[in-house]
């Protein structure tokens, strides 16, 4: 995504946010409650 960008996530998918080969700052922001399950390892 570029600089101003944003994306929606839908309650109750699989959400991935992160940075691939750049420094970036991510706000990420939403309704609660929320819970958090790590995604399966490789």
């Amino acid at each position: 995504m570029s600089a101003g960008s944003y994306v929606v996530h839908y309650a109750q998918k699989i959400h991935y946010d992160g940075a691939k080969g750049e420094e970036c700052i991510i706000q990420v922001w939403g309704m609660g409650p929320a819970t958090s399950i790590p995604a399966e390892k490789k």
